[in-house]
């Protein structure tokens, strides 16, 4: 019985401490902060890495999406082309807030989505097999 009521705080301080840290992450997701453009140098090492010739989508400061392959790489812009068209967007790297397409093909990324996944999930099915319970 001694050992019952020392259980009790812990396993609802336990669970008040999971609630919490849901609430907190799941705020934090809807929260909506400007885009802050990215460092100049920085974007120019990113689109370098890539490669001429490589597919890249990215996010200007105005938030118009430009999607295209790298055609030609300046000094302080790049040209990307869209896929079936001729003409070339020029995109200078300090108006950039946002660069996707890291050359990872989409098994890799859904194999790395799917194996973050089952650790969140083993980690909470861990935490509430310590709790002694569901919530």
């Amino acid at each position: 019985m001694h050992a019952s009521i020392l259980r009790s705080p812990f396993r609802y301080f336990l669970r008040s401490l999971v609630l919490s840290l849901v609430c907190s992450i799941s705020l934090a997701s809807f929260a909506t902060t400007p885009p802050v453009p990215i460092d100049p140098v920085v974007a120019k090492q990113v689109i370098q890495n890539r490669g001429i010739g490589r597919g890249i989508r990215v996010t200007e400061v105005g938030g118009t999406n430009i999607r295209g392959i790298i055609t030609a790489i300046h000094e302080d812009k790049f040209e990307v082309t869209p896929k079936g068209t001729i003409q070339s967007t020029q995109v200078s790297f300090s108006d950039l807030t946002k660069i996707r397409n890291d050359g990872s093909s989409r098994t890799v990324r859904v194999v790395k989505g799917v194996l973050i996944g089952f650790g969140i999930l083993s980690a909470v099915s861990i935490l509430l097999a310590v709790i002694g319970g569901g919530l």
